[in-house]
């Protein structure tokens, strides 16, 4: 949990420094005793949620854009658009800042945007 929150943070854990990053494809032959393989299994897990943990989230990030908690729970969602982009890429596109832009995407910060949370 402190390796993917600090990879994806870039937080500076002194405990990230322990150990190497971890190796998905690796851990995927790692957990052959499951009913399921390990990406469908950590897929499906992720996937399972329940109405009480949606409000205690719901609860919790009522701050939208100045809570951290809503920034990390934000990167597990994905809008109809960029669906669409998925849907609609083609091999003439650009498939690795498709896969950026989905798993590490940037931050906008513009005028109309301050303007918006200020006001």
């Amino acid at each position: 949990m402190v390796f993917n929150y600090c990879s994806r943070s870039s937080e500076n854990l002194a405990f990230r420094y322990l150990y190497s990053q971890a190796n998905i494809q690796l851990s995927t032959k790692d957990h052959d005793y499951l009913a399921l393989p390990f990406t469908e299994y950590w897929i499906d897990s992720a996937l399972q949620v329940s109405e009480s943990d949606i409000a205690a989230v719901e609860e919790r990030t009522r701050g939208q854009a100045t809570s951290k908690l809503w920034l990390a729970e934000r990167q597990w969602w994905m809008t109809a658009s960029r669906f669409g982009e998925i849907c609609k890429a083609t091999h003439r596109g650009n498939k690795v800042k498709l896969c950026q832009s989905l798993v590490a995407p940037q931050r906008l910060n513009n005028k109309v945007l301050v303007h918006g949370k200020t006001f």
